[in-house]
């Protein structure tokens, strides 16, 4: 099994952050039980990733020295802060603290070592800019959503934090998006994330306020939604293009998923707040929408990753077969 999880991507945890999310969503519904079942499976994938990190951290080291892979590496500590909530909500609270601490506390060095090796060493030019960075510098957003149980206070100081390096990565990512449109298809999927920090913000101040300014937090909205309608017809259409094919994998898939789970969170929570109008039903629905949208596509990316390493199985399988020959 260890040869096989050395060849999982930390990507993943892309994926792991977005179901993990979805049951934080299910249960501000009172969704109760498919909130246990996302939070079950995002533990149970979690725990492979905790193991290959445990037995072959040489791979992920390799991950943490590739620009592009090392920006997405924050997504298992925001990951892990998300877990922690269901921990909590299991009555294991200590547990979830801890861990959720922990996760704070390691995602400030993952962004420390990433701005070391891919800011500070080399050279950098608006090229190398990707929306990743977002997970990198904004990831840390993840704390004022689900600091309610633990630490509220810590959560708002940190709301702060994600704000700021909103505000000054915002128009970099996207000026980098219109000056150098090219990108690697392996790296299209990251596009996604753009959707992301601005729900986030969103989200985490929400969670982390009673009362809110209403100015405030409708601009943020509207920033959220125009984004992530800008996303979604960029990724359509791209992959409707005939160069670029969803049918073959990549890793960086797991960037869809997250981003359209946190998308429909803001708006839920956001007309949770404000005050009854003529159009908050349209907007509750729209936020149904969305969250169908985001359910549908984190099925997509699972059944991606299912397949990817059902082939990892297999493969390595057929080679334990191929060298039983050769030594008989």
């Amino acid at each position: 099994m260890i040869s096989i999880l050395k060849k999982l991507p930390m990507a993943i945890c892309g994926l792991i952050l977005g179901i993990a999310s979805l049951g934080n969503l299910f249960v501000n519904e009172k969704l109760i039980g498919p909130a246990n079942f996302c939070g079950g499976l995002a533990i149970f994938l979690m725990f492979f990733v905790v193991i290959k990190l445990v037995s072959s951290f040489e791979t992920v080291w390799a991950e943490i020295k590739n620009p592009v892979a090392a920006a997405t590496l924050p997504t298992f500590t925001m990951a892990m802060m998300v877990i922690a909530t269901h921990l909590g909500r299991w009555g294991l609270h200590n547990l979830g603290l801890g861990l959720w601490l922990v996760s704070i506390v390691v995602q400030f060095m993952i962004t420390g070592t990433f701005i070391y090796f891919h800011l500070i060493k080399p050279e950098v030019g608006i090229e190398h800019v990707y929306p990743s960075w977002f997970v990198t510098f904004v990831g840390i957003g993840v704390a004022p959503v689900t600091a309610g149980q633990f630490i509220p206070e810590l959560g708002r100081i940190l709301l702060v934090v994600a704000l700021i390096f909103y505000a000054i990565l915002l128009p970099i990512v996207l000026w980098r998006l219109y000056r150098y449109k090219e990108m690697p298809e392996g790296t299209l999927p990251l596009i996604t994330i753009t959707a992301a920090p601005a729900s986030l913000c969103l989200s985490g101040y929400l969670f982390s306020f009673n009362q809110i300014n209403i100015i405030f937090a409708v601009a943020m909205g509207i920033l959220a939604q125009l984004l992530y309608f800008a996303t979604v017809l960029t990724m359509i259409r791209i992959y409707v293009s005939v160069r670029h094919s969803l049918l073959k994998f990549f890793p960086s898939f797991a960037a869809f998923t997250f981003p359209m789970v946190i998308s429909a969170t803001g708006l839920f929570m956001l007309f949770q707040k404000l005050p009854y109008t003529a159009v908050t039903p349209f907007f509750t629905v729209l936020s149904y929408v969305e969250q169908g949208f985001a359910i549908c596509v984190i099925l997509f990316v699972l059944l991606q990753y299912s397949r990817f390493v059902w082939g990892l199985i297999t493969a390595h399988h057929q080679e334990s077969i191929m060298k039983h020959e050769t030594l008989g």
